[in-house]
């Protein structure tokens, strides 16, 4: 059984299980790495981090599903 966490991304709520909280930590995490923003680091992940949160939004009112599982993840 997985375990589910409720995690905020881009000033919402979301159900996510493990799996997928854990991907997308690294995926966000390793853009910030490469991008090297300087300055403007804070800006632009605030900005990524709200367009995944409207993907996820979407997509879960869509598919009338609860939690962000690894497929919707890999999806964006």
């Amino acid at each position: 059984m997985k375990r589910i966490l409720n995690v905020a991304i881009g000033g919402r709520s979301f159900i996510m299980d493990e799996d997928a909280c854990d991907k997308l930590r690294d995926y966000l995490e390793t853009f910030k790495d490469k991008a090297r923003m300087g300055y403007y680091t804070d800006e632009v992940m605030d900005e990524l981090e709200m367009r995944i949160a409207e993907i996820f939004t979407e997509c879960l009112r869509s598919s009338r599903q609860d939690v962000v599982d690894m497929a919707l993840v890999e999806k964006i």
